[in-house]
């Protein structure tokens, strides 16, 4: 198959310029024009080679691979260059397709969604020029007649972004239990629970919860019939508010869930203690999440957990699930807003809360903090811990951990790719706060903007257990 003109060598389309008859005569000669011609077409197919590749360079899809990093430099990207080339030319692109849709509503909402994992409503909020009262003047833009108010936008016409916190969650299992008033159950004894939707956000009194109430909905009730087999509930669920002391009126057949506070209701006549053998599975709300950064070194082989250590030691202390402080002490009182773990021989450790009191294996440790090499498996064998750190010599599988003042000691040095997995409080303020920095950075000059974080039900001020 003939090859397109645009793709012959050189110093072939220049042999089909000369004369047929030059040719044949060339032919049958010593071939001095077709060489020359040759070693011409050299040159030139160089220098068409240089011309394409400058077209081939105005483009990411298609550009040197050593061009990337100056194209995303240009463009604001961030670029791992030990990434593969189809992906590093990815991130160009995603970042220059953000950059022409920089400040709108769909820009702005996958923002929210890249930095704290929750979707946004972005609302415009366009402002007109003031006309004192008076009604402002038309003009006509392609025979269409407009007012020069809708023309003339102010600069400073601002945008609203209202969303709410993926806050962490996972899923639970718990029996209902009784309160003081008949027929009325909570979630958490002594206390209230937002539940929640499979994305962390809050299910309102107002919500339909149709969708969320049922086998494997969010909010899941089985109850304990007879030969003691599982079964879903049957009663018609409606939401709205319960509160602690007021006996609800709830008709028969129906069961009234508060999912702002965790607390359920039923009429007596529904059946003999309807809700006494009752299991819910729910999400539940997390006053942590759990967060891994490489431990700041101390010196003398001692680390912090988190490189806001305070000398002082609360600012570094780890924390649970709930955000309770973790002690490293034996002791059998434990106050509110604190877990108390205490080591035990053979690798066991005893855990007291404010409830319970339990014994936990390394596995179990887990759940509170754990060191992991770059492969994911753990890098000591045997947790120590301590009230305050010792001078014992350690071996290479051996850790001593102060929970109190989050730090810990090493028998050497740590590996730089270690891993040290613990639990920080998270705060809808700091979310806000990440949120307006990332916002300032991809909003156009001269727009305002303004966030709106919700964390929890409006009505509910959520505790942790």
């Amino acid at each position: 198959m003939a090859r397109r003109p645009s793709e012959q060598l050189a110093a072939d389309r220049l042999w089909r310029l000369i004369p047929v008859w030059d040719r044949a005569q060339d032919d049958r000669g010593s071939g001095t024009l077709r060489g020359l011609l040759e070693a011409l077409g050299v040159g030139l197919d160089a220098a068409r080679g240089d011309v394409l590749r400058l077209l081939d360079d105005a483009f990411v899809d298609s550009c040197h691979p050593t061009l990337i990093p100056l194209i995303a430099r240009l463009v604001g990207a961030d670029v791992d260059m030990d990434t593969p080339i189809n992906r590093q030319r990815y991130v160009v692109k995603h970042q220059l397709r953000e950059r022409a849709r920089r400040g709108t509503g769909g820009a702005l909402d996958n923002l929210t969604w890249e930095v704290l994992g929750a979707n946004a409503d972005v609302l415009e909020e366009t402002e007109w020029v003031a006309w004192g009262g008076v009604r402002p003047p038309t003009t006509h833009i392609l025979g269409t007649e407009v007012t020069i108010e809708e023309m003339a936008l102010r600069l400073d016409g601002g945008v609203r972004i209202h969303t709410r916190v993926a806050r962490p969650i996972r899923r639970r299992q718990e029996w209902l239990t009784p309160t003081c008033v008949p027929q009325l159950f909570a979630v958490v004894p002594n206390g209230a629970v937002s539940l929640r939707r499979p994305d962390g956000t809050c299910i309102l009194w107002e919500d339909d919860p149709a969708g969320l109430v049922g086998p494997g909905a969010a909010i899941q009730l089985d109850n304990l019939r007879w030969n003691g087999t599982w079964r879903a509930f049957d009663l018609a669920v409606h939401f709205a508010p319960l509160r602690v002391g007021e006996v609800p009126d709830v008709p028969p057949g129906v069961m009234v869930i508060d999912p702002e506070h965790g607390r359920l209701a039923a009429c007596p006549q529904s059946g003999p203690d309807v809700l006494g053998t009752v299991r819910i599975s729910y999400w539940e709300p997390l006053g942590a999440e759990m967060v891994g950064m490489t431990p700041v070194s101390l010196g003398r082989g001692i680390y912090a957990f988190s490189a806001s250590h305070d000398s002082a030691g609360r600012a570094g202390a780890l924390r649970d699930a709930y955000g309770r402080h973790l002690v490293s002490d034996g002791a059998a009182d434990v106050a509110d807003g604190e877990v108390r773990l205490k080591g035990l021989p053979k690798n066991r450790y005893r855990v007291c809360t404010r409830d319970s009191s339990y014994e936990i294996d390394r596995v179990g440790l887990r759940r509170f903090f754990r060191f992991e090499d770059p492969w994911g498996w753990e890098r000591f064998k045997s947790v120590k811990l301590v009230t305050y750190l010792t001078t014992d010599v350690l071996s290479d599988f051996e850790v001593e951990v102060d929970v109190t003042s989050g730090l810990l000691r090493v028998g050497t040095s740590l590996d730089p790719e270690v891993v040290a997995y613990s639990w920080r409080d998270f705060v809808a303020h700091d979310a806000k706060a990440k949120l307006n920095r990332a916002v300032t950075r991809r909003i156009p000059i001269g727009r305002n903007f303004q966030t709106d974080v919700a964390d929890r039900a409006p009505r509910h001020p959520e505790k942790n257990r």
